[in-house]
């Protein structure tokens, strides 16, 4: 347990980091997910991008 809080504290472990490899569905969701965004922030103007940022 001392190696847990050690390496939690040092930064070496992320407790919001979740793996879903095991998880397809997920993983492609995620996939159309991201690529959506990127489409959708490239339709911005470089004035709409900043407001959305912000």
């Amino acid at each position: 347990m001392k190696n847990f809080i050690e390496e939690f504290y040092y930064g070496n472990i992320d407790p919001q980091a979740r793996s879903f490899e095991q998880n397809k569905k997920v993983q492609r969701d995620m996939q159309t997910l991201n690529e959506s965004e990127d489409f959708l922030t490239g339709k911005l103007s470089g004035e709409d991008e900043e407001t959305e940022q912000a």
